[in-house]
Parts: structure tokens; sequence; C-alpha cells
């Protein structure tokens, strides 16, 4: 028996799949280069069919044999130096002569997919899970994106994106790609369909560095690889300039499309007369600033462009901040016409009771007081009904959610806005053990309490600060803390193996080191010794090892899910200490993850991400949790 390529099912030997139809024999048509339908690569992935393939590398549909997840594996199998006989994994060299310039390629190769492999739980960011050798090649294996190129998604929409859907689309891919550009990775290839419109309805982008995986100063023909209307000049020039700059002029290029539905003209003819054509002038209603930061992205010379991709972003969202303000002040004109309206009206029925009060007996200053108080009393009513101050909601779990830029914008010439705290700077809490504030705040749920001390500020010779805790459950006379900023950055385990939380090293430093470093011995003693279940990962078939009795843990993906109202209020920041160790803000599950070897983590968004990352990895933070005694 064989399997499809498709969907992985057992069919005949040289048959169609009968329950999807495709047929084998399609791909080997196709592609007879490629590896074969059924090939297994690194003990754990079986190949189906070719989603891809281009001058550097062939991209195939595949499955994990253990978890029986569809995913992706992308080859390096650069044209110009090898090929493949039909039905043989391993390749050739068509020269010796060139064996070299093959093996820079490949360590490029692999160390894009190093580099991507840090962006575990980016959902803008295609995953990288596993990357090695073989069949004297390279291989990665990726998450395999469920969705539709961003052409093909506009063309089954039936229509464009307006500037608003564009921005709500483009502006969280474009922060995604400034955390790239930081470690030093170009795309250059973005283009629309590059770009996958996932049944999520957000954007993902995908076929990472696909001109990184030239050689170099080795290379002669491999520098040079580019999208017509969507790749800059210095693309068409080898040996030029690249940087973020380049990924800006694309995406830029992507957005125009988008709006537009026409194809940038070719940067090279854009040389001497530009035949741009501005959105406006094509029917797209876009504001004017707006309109000069896309053009200003869309610069033929670099110099000229945005230098980064957080200044194009940044530019976007004031003339988006500038909109909403527009809206809002807007609202606040209807609201201010209703009142008045209304207050007319009430003017009349007050003159009306105002003779009848004159033909009473009330006191004058009574008289007075009645009318002034019924208008006072309708204009609260018209204000409180159309959006006027309300009373915070309590959901019974923290939230931490910061203002984005757009909204302290247009509250600006209302109210001052708070000031964002961050770890340094945090006002101070009421400490558990030396206040009955403490106690009190360590009773309800949401509240903040202090409890021990760590380095935080990363300056060493004040000592260290207190540790602030979130209350998240009370329950017969204990609280459950978790720590209210991301602490340290910590390896899940150090051992480089498989294991889990019952046998972490993060678990052992947790409940010693930590431990004893951040609690004197009066504050450990209210700490409960507690049963810490294990927690398997609803996505994986992994095994999460045993329960364990600890003082300190870290919590588990049901909990991350149960404690927190939202990814924004699961989100945290980084001490300045951790962020000073090189650790960035996505903090460890115990729940394991994809692999044996893997760990589930929180997001930078606080989003859960059920694939996890490497126990190894070195960026991942802490966020420690535990149970006190409220009667100590």
């Amino acid at each position: 028996m064989a399997i499809c390529g498709n969907c992985f099912n057992e069919i005949k030997e040289g048959f169609a799949c009968e329950t999807c139809g495709y047929d084998n024999a399609e791909n080997l048509r196709s592609h007879p280069t490629a590896l074969r339908v059924g090939a297994v690569l690194n003990g754990c992935f079986v190949i189906g069919r070719v989603l891809g393939q281009g001058g550097f590398g062939v991209t195939y549909l595949a499955q994990e044999l253990q978890t029986r997840k569809r995913i992706a594996v992308k080859e390096y199998f650069p044209t110009e130096y090898v090929m493949r006989v039909p039905g043989v994994s391993e390749i050739q060299f068509h020269t010796d002569q060139r064996l070299d310039a093959f093996e820079a390629g490949k360590q490029q190769f692999l160390e894009e997919a190093r580099t991507l492999a840090q962006f575990i739980g980016d959902e803008h960011i295609v995953q990288i899970y596993r990357y090695f050798e073989e069949n004297n090649t390279a291989y990665f294996a990726m998450e395999f994106v469920n969705g539709e190129p961003l052409n093909g998604y506009l063309t089954k929409r039936g229509n464009l994106l307006t500037v608003e859907e564009a921005n709500a689309l483009f502006l969280p891919l474009m922060d995604s790609l400034a955390r790239v550009h930081e470690k030093g990775v170009i795309h250059r290839d973005i283009s629309p369909d590059n770009i996958i419109i996932t049944q999520k309805g957000t954007a993902k982008l995908i076929d990472f560095g696909a001109a990184r995986y030239s050689t170099g100063e080795m290379s002669k023909s491999f520098d040079v690889i580019l999208k017509h209307g969507f790749a800059p000049k210095e693309q068409y020039i080898r040996r030029s300039r690249q940087g973020p700059f380049t990924d800006v002029y694309a995406l830029a290029a992507t957005y125009y499309f988008a709006i537009t539905g026409k194809v940038p003209p070719d940067a090279l003819e854009r040389m001497d007369e530009d035949p741009l054509i501005l959105p406006s002038k094509l029917g797209v209603k876009i504001d004017r600033k707006t309109e000069a930061a896309l053009l200003k992205a869309l610069s033929f010379d670099y110099k000229d462009r945005y230098q980064n991709m957080a200044e194009f972003r940044d530019a976007l969202i004031g003339t988006g901040g500038k909109q909403r303000e527009k809206s809002i002040n807007s609202q606040k004109s209807e609201i201010k016409h209703e009142a008045s309206t209304q207050v007319k009206e009430n003017a009349k029925l007050t003159e009306a009771k105002s003779s009848a009060y004159k033909k009473s007996g009330f006191p004058t200053w009574l008289k007075i007081a009645i009318p002034v108080l019924l208008v006072v009393v309708m204009l609260l009513v018209v204000f409180t009904t159309r959006g006027g101050p309300k009373s915070p909601s309590v959901t019974g779990e923290p939230e931490m959610v910061e203002p984005s830029p757009e909204v302290e914008e247009s509250a600006e010439s209302e109210a001052p806005v708070e000031e964002e705290t961050t770890p340094e700077e945090a006002s101070p809490v009421a400490s558990f053990l030396d206040s009955e504030e403490g106690i009190a705040a360590a009773k309800n749920v949401g509240s903040l309490v202090a409890l021990g001390s760590y380095e935080q500020d990363n300056d060493l010779s004040n000592g260290a600060e207190p540790i602030e805790w979130i209350v998240l459950d009370v329950q017969d006379g204990r609280s459950l803390l978790i720590s209210r900023f991301l602490l340290d950055r910590v390896q899940y385990d150090s051992t480089h193996s498989a294991t889990t939380w019952e046998h972490s090293t993060l678990r052992g430093w947790l409940n010693n080191t930590f431990l004893n470093e951040a609690f004197s011995e009066e504050e450990r003693t209210s700490i409960l010794t507690v049963t810490v279940p294990p927690d398997k990962n609803p996505d994986y078939d992994i095994s999460a090892g045993n329960s364990t009795q600890d003082q300190i843990f870290i919590l588990s993906m049901s909990e991350a899910e149960k404690y927190f109202a939202s990814d924004e209020a699961r989100a945290a920041q980084t001490t300045a200490y951790a962020a000073a160790q090189e650790g960035i803000a996505r903090w460890w599950l115990r729940s394991p993850g994809f692999e044996a070897d893997c760990a589930a983590e929180v997001s930078t968004a606080g989003s859960i991400n059920s694939s996890g990352n490497r126990l190894y990895y070195g960026l991942n933070t802490i966020r420690p949790a535990m149970w006190v005694d409220l009667g100590s």
C-alpha cells in the first residue's frame, strides 16, 4: 500500500486516492526531481506532494508520523548546483567545483531557520519547528498555514480592502517584521502571494528569506531574486546595499496593491518619470497623510524611504489616530447637539412649571432650585446614556491592558493619560506579611501584593526590589499568586534532552535557588507546598509526566486559560534585569509542546502557543506562581 500525497490516507499503488481524488502521478510529472511521496525525513516526517518549487528549494506538504499533524517541509535544493535522480532521496552535484558555494548557501539556509525558530508564538510569522541535514542537503520543518494568499483572498472577496481594513491587516504584520529585522533577518520577497490570510482572518508571512539562501560573495547568479512591482531598485543591482528598508518598499507595494488592485510599476520604470498613480487618483478613499506615508515608503531611492518598519508603522498609526479622533469629535458634537435639544425641551417644561409655582405659595428659593435641578438631572441622563463615564467592570480576573497610542491621542484633550507603569517605576504595593492591607489584598482576586524580593531594575548597587504578585484565585484560606512581571530568563531544561516538568531543571531552580534567594525564612513559611498536577497539551499527544510537590511552579496551558480573561490580560512585561539578560516577553508554561523536547509558552501578545519552544531555548522568561497561606 502507498499513501496519498495530499491527505496521507492509504491508497492502492498506481491509483488516485479514493478519499480526496489526488493522484501521486501528477506530483511526479510536475516535479520529477522532488522527493518521492512517502519518503521519511529525520525519522518523523513523511513527505507528501510539492507545495512549491523555486531556484533555491522545494516546499513539501508533510505529516508528522507521531501526531499525524500536517506541516510543511522546506528542502535546500539550488538547481544551479544540484540534481536528483527520480526515486532517489540523496541529491547529486553537477560538479565538485561549486561545492564551497553550495555549502555556504546551505549554512545560510540553516541560519535562517535558527533565527526564525526564535519567533515561535508570533502569529504573523510562519513557525519553524525543526531544522536538520539529510540526503546531502538541509531541511526545516515548519507550520503548514491553512489559508489563502492575499491576492487569491482579494479575488474571492470580490472587492479591495479599505484603508482601515488594510491597516488592521498590515499593522500587526509590520510589528512582527520589525522584531525579525532586529535579529538581522530580511525577507526580501514580500508580495501578495507570500502573505497568507488565515482562516482567523489574520495575515501571516511565509517563505522567509528566499534570497537569503544566496551564497553571498561566492554567488554569481543567486543574488537577484525578485517579483516585479514589489521589489525595490536595490534588488535589481548586484551587490547593492539591502536592509529593512528593502522590506519597507515591498510591504508598501503590497499595501498599495491591496487598496488599489494595481501592481505598482516596476522599480526600474520609475527611475526617470515615475508612472506610479496615486491611490486617491484611482478612487481610493484615503486621507493625504496616509497617502503621503505610503508614497514615502515607496520611494525609489532607499535613502528617501522609512529606514525601518517601525517608522513606517508609526506614520500609518499617526494618520489613523487622527481619523479616529475626527470620528470621536464628530460623535461628541452629536452628543452635544442631542443634549442641547434636550435642554431646550426641558426649558419649555421648566417655564410651564415655573408659572404653576408662581401661583403656588412655595418659597422663592425653592421655585428657583427645582427647575435648575430638573435641567441638571436631564443632562446627566443624556450624557450617561450616550457614553459618559461608567464604573469599571470587575471580571474577577486580572486585567493588564496597555492603552494603544491611538486611544491615548484621541483622549488627550479630555483627560490626562495615566503614564504606563514600568517594572522599574511600579508604585509600592502592600506587603503580604507586614501589613493588614497586604492580607486584605491577598483575599481579593485581581489585587496586588508584595512578597519577597528579586533584582528587577538591573542596578545591583541598590539591592533587590520587592516582587509584586497578582492574586489569581482565593479558596479555603489560601491564595494563588503569580508574579506581575517576568523576572528572569531561564531555560525550561538545560540538559538539551526531552523531559517533563517533573524532571526539568527549571523546576529545580525555582524550588531551590529562586525560593531561597527571593524569600526570607519567615516568608518561605507562608508559601504552601502543593500538588502540581500534570497537564497534557490538548493539541498534541505528548506525555506530561507525573504530579509533583512544589512551593514554586509555573502555570499550565489550562490554568493560563482559566485565570486570565484575555490575551491582553495574560501579556506581561519583562523587568529591566530580565531584559538585560536578553530575555523577551514570552513566558514558559509547564505543559508539553508539540514534541517531547518542547514546552508550551505564552507569546509577547499574551496568546497561548501550544506548539511551544525547545526546552533549552534561552530567551524565554519565567513568571513564577505559588499558593500562600492567608492565616500565616
